[in-house]
């Protein structure tokens, strides 16, 4: 679609909104909001004209009469882009930040605040959304939506699965990820965000408001990974109890619990349950690696020999009897 966004081509060279008009755009740090604004005027002028330019491509027989209709998109992004700026009316940001004043509160306060979160730190930010202390702002590239989190309510209205293939033949196989649609509505604010399975844990501590769903599950990285990890112990080979063994010991880790699996990649006596031997084995993930970890290794927490799920082996059911 050549009318609404440049080609990967010209975004590879560096040829987009930001970058040819970094110098007017000015930078976030300072004023987030300013910037916004200029970003958006600036992609719907720069992509309403890329027809023009596509006519350098044709025939000289059809450049004349091509170019007649081509400058209508920029003539048409012009003057909506100077119906705002010049304040001939409020565009839509700036009604959503009117509607978001609190009593007390001038525009210039909210700004100030807006750019005091951003600034900070300790924030969620992927490519859909930003999470702040006291906002979710969603910049996409035609539009900025900003609602404040005392105010918001979220709901997960789809879950989708992304089934990643692996190379490996046995049971052990890369791990699915999924991908959330959650809608935020506030006011008279209503925008859909999007956030992958392994950002669930950090979107949702940065979150001040309450997480709901219309029926659609989110799961964290942990407690996929833990599911998954069941499945493929549930169909390893079962094993037996040493005669060394003892039948009233208890799990080296936890102490609590009855050990019920073993490592079969080593010899220790040690013995531990389920549970804290995937913890064991999560902990020395890489996070940046969640999808692989189905087919990862770790090393056993008494030998350090190294140790893959499918090592992982469940006692018999007679041994629980």
């Amino acid at each position: 679609m050549i009318f609404v966004c440049e080609p990967d081509e010209l975004k590879n060279f560096g040829l987009c909104a930001e970058s040819l008009f970094s110098k007017w755009l000015g930078d976030p740090k300072r004023s987030y909001v300013a910037y916004q604004l200029r970003r958006i005027n600036a992609t719907v002028v720069f992509h309403a004209s890329l027809p023009i330019f596509y006519g350098f491509y044709l025939d000289d027989h059809l450049r004349s009469d091509y170019w007649k209709f081509a400058c209508l998109p920029c003539v048409l992004a012009l003057t909506w882009v100077c119906f705002y700026h010049f304040g001939f009316a409020l565009g839509p940001i700036e009604s959503q930040l009117l509607k978001m004043k609190e009593p007390g509160e001038s525009i210039i306060d909210l700004l100030q605040l807006i750019n005091s979160d951003m600034n900070t730190g300790t924030k969620f930010q992927n490519r859909s959304v930003t999470i702040t202390q006291n906002f979710i702002i969603s910049p996409s590239k035609y539009s900025f939506n900003i609602c404040r989190q005392s105010v918001a309510q979220l709901k997960v209205t789809q879950a989708r699965e992304l089934t990643q293939q692996n190379e490996r033949t046995d049971h052990a196989r890369v791990m699915n990820m999924t991908y959330y649609t959650i809608l935020v509505t506030a006011q008279d604010v209503s925008f859909r965000i999007f956030v992958h399975t392994d950002e669930i844990d950090e979107f949702k501590m940065h979150l001040a408001a309450q997480l709901g769903s219309d029926g659609s599950e989110y799961e964290s990285l942990t407690t996929r990974f833990l599911k998954e990890a069941n499945k493929v112990i549930e169909l390893n080979v079962k094993s037996e109890k040493r005669e060394i063994e003892n039948d009233d010991s208890l799990c080296a880790a936890c102490g609590a619990v009855e050990p019920d699996v073993r490592l079969t990649s080593c010899q220790c006596r040690a013995l531990f349950c389920q549970e804290c031997m995937l913890r064991c084995f999560m902990a020395k993930q890489k996070p940046e690696h969640m999808s692989t970890w189905l087919s990862s290794t770790a090393k056993c927490p008494v030998c350090t020999k190294p140790f893959n799920l499918l090592n992982i082996s469940p006692f018999s059911v007679e041994d629980h009897l």
